[in-house]
């Protein structure tokens, strides 16, 4: 079965190549990467498409005006062809054995819809700092009441079976910041998901990254989607499926 990646990118030259790496080395062979930059001003687009041309399991695209995160996203999802998806951002790294792991927990949970793992919090060298914050919603919880508490559960690494794009539009366009969160609000109202407390992610944490320079505005801009998602669920009568600890 083969495993997507899907990374959008914006101004993130000096780490996009370790991450376009870590796909590279990955133990896992059945794989691709559409990679959408989003006009990048720096010399993003010049490393990507260096890697393209070099490996043809690496899509390359460039959007023509900024769709931001949830767009380029978007983008990415439409051309990928594996039975799996994997978000990777373009400043961080996965693990050698990431999508092997997580590919074998698809084959042995064949009802699962997603899955995603714990990860390592790391500062802008990749130098280990913490440990993530991953984790299952507590029982007759969601991953909407967690962001509402501003708890976070549904983090690094990210991944969905491809066929969740015909149930539910899993990016909408347009949104600047949480977007992770909102895919993990997508997910749980398409089907089951699974969290791996095992860390197979490294988060880079540095000055240009939005958790570093926009924390307040995200957190503004998250909890109002998630109090109105809570809403919707609620009148519409919106079912939402528990995560699985595996």
């Amino acid at each position: 079965m083969k495993f997507s990646i899907l990374t959008s990118c914006f101004n993130c030259g000096p780490y996009v190549a370790e991450a376009i790496e870590s796909y590279l080395g990955q133990t896992y062979l059945n794989k691709e990467l559409v990679i959408v930059d989003d006009c990048s001003t720096d010399n993003s687009w010049d490393i990507i498409s260096s890697y393209a041309s070099k490996n043809t399991n690496i899509i390359a695209v460039r959007n023509n005006q900024r769709l931001y995160c949830s767009g380029s996203y978007n983008v990415a999802l439409k051309m990928a062809t594996g039975e799996f998806c994997g978000i990777l951002d373009s400043d961080d790294v996965l693990l050698s054995n990431a999508m092997e792991k997580v590919a074998k927990y698809y084959i042995d949970n064949p009802t699962l819809a997603y899955i995603y793992t714990q990860f390592f919090w790391c500062n802008d060298k990749l130098k280990f700092l913490k440990l993530g914050i991953s984790g299952a919603p507590a029982a007759h919880s969601s991953q909407v009441d967690c962001c509402l508490r501003w708890k976070h559960s549904f983090s690094h690494w990210r991944t969905f079976r491809t066929k969740c794009r015909d149930s539910k539009e899993l990016f909408p366009p347009g949104l600047k910041y949480g977007v992770d969160k909102v895919l993990g609000f997508n997910l749980e109202e398409v089907g089951s998901g699974g969290f791996v407390n095992i860390p197979l992610y490294k988060y880079r944490f540095h000055k240009s990254n939005m958790t570093h320079y926009a924390i307040e505005d995200q957190k503004k801009s998250i909890l109002k989607y998630a109090a109105q998602r809570k809403k919707e669920r609620r009148e519409q009568n919106i079912k939402v499926y528990r995560v699985n600890v595996l």
